[in-house]
């Protein structure tokens, strides 16, 4: 696939005029294993021979086939786009026949925004009632905390007090 996608823009960079046939060999040839000897350059302007060209190279070069009006080949059986474009994209400019098509994808936008309202609603609502329910799960806490702390205190005081009693020791009669 990569391959047909570099012959692809070497096609249509050739075609532009935008690269030169050298400059397109070499990105062929990057490639290919290092240990392959480069074929000498020549410092001409002119073409290279046809028989040092990639196969891609000679078909985007040659001029079979039919031209459009901007002087691009046209590969028969296309339908005039490339097989990954036929979808439309984000962002693009609507053609003048995919007005349906525009309001099917409005009406999406508008339905999607409104349930992602919806959603950041329910997150709302579901955060503050998980801030009320700790809020009544620290009360409750607190609460008990005071309660086990008060009985304490009177178990302290209880145990103070019997202490204090047990304190005072009179001597036993009889001894």
């Amino acid at each position: 696939m990569e391959s047909l996608q570099l012959s692809q823009v070497l096609a249509d960079l050739s075609n532009i005029n935008a690269a030169e046939a050298e400059t397109a060999t070499a990105i062929v040839n990057a490639n290919t294993a290092l240990h392959r000897p480069e074929p000498p350059r020549t410092s001409t302007a002119s073409a290279p021979p046809e028989d040092l060209r990639p196969s891609v190279l000679r078909r985007a070069l040659s001029a079979e086939g039919p031209v459009d009006r901007f002087g691009r080949r046209i590969i028969p059986g296309s339908t005039g786009s490339r097989s990954g474009s036929a979808t439309n994209s984000v962002p693009g400019t609507p053609r003048r026949g995919d007005v349906d098509q525009l309001d099917d994808d409005l009406e999406r936008a508008s339905t999607l925004m409104a349930l992602y309202d919806i959603r950041a609603k329910l997150k709302q609502q579901d955060n503050s009632s998980l801030l009320k329910a700790r809020e009544k799960i620290n009360a409750l806490a607190a609460k008990q905390q005071a309660q086990q702390a008060q009985q304490n205190n009177e178990r302290n005081l209880k145990t103070s007090d019997q202490l204090r009693r047990n304190r005072y020791s009179f001597p036993k009669p009889g001894l």
